[in-house]
C-alpha cells in the first residue's frame, strides 16, 4: 500500500475495500461503488487508455484474478499505478474497447 501513501490517486466513482489476503493479511482494492447506467449484455473490464491495453483483473475472494465480470459488484481490483498511470473499469465488449462506457477511474494525476 506504499504507493498510495505517496502518490494519492485520484479515483472517480470507486471505493477502498478491505479483503484477506496471503498469511491473513488484509489486502486493500478498489471498487466500483455504483453503474446507475447498467444495462444487461456487457462485462466489465480494465483498460488503460493511455496505451490502449488492457490493465489487469478483477480479483474473487481476494487471489483469483479473471479478465472480465458481468457484475458492477465484482469489480475489485488493485490498481497498480506503477505500471499504469491510468485506469479505467469500462462496461461493453471487451474487444471493443473504444466504444464501451467508462463507469469508473484511477489514475496517478
Amino acid at each position: 500500500m506504499e504507493i498510495f501513501q505517496t502518490a494519492n490517486p485520484v479515483i472517480t466513482n470507486l471505493h477502498w475495500v478491505a479483503t484477506p489476503g496471503w498469511g491473513g493479511q488484509e489486502t486493500h482494492l478498489l471498487q466500483v461503488s455504483a453503474d446507475d447506467e447498467f444495462t444487461p449484455g456487457g462485462t466489465y473490464f480494465l483498460y488503460n487508455p493511455e496505451t490502449r491495453q488492457p490493465a489487469g483483473y478483477f480479483l474473487v475472494g481476494g487471489d483469483v484474478g479473471q479478465p472480465v465480470t458481468d457484475s458492477w459488484e465484482t469489480t475489485a481490483f488493485y490498481p497498480d499505478l506503477e505500471v499504469h498511470s491510468v485506469i479505467e473499469v469500462r462496461y461493453g465488449d471487451v474487444h471493443c474497447p473504444d466504444m464501451a462506457r467508462v463507469v469508473a477511474r484511477v489514475s496517478r494525476y
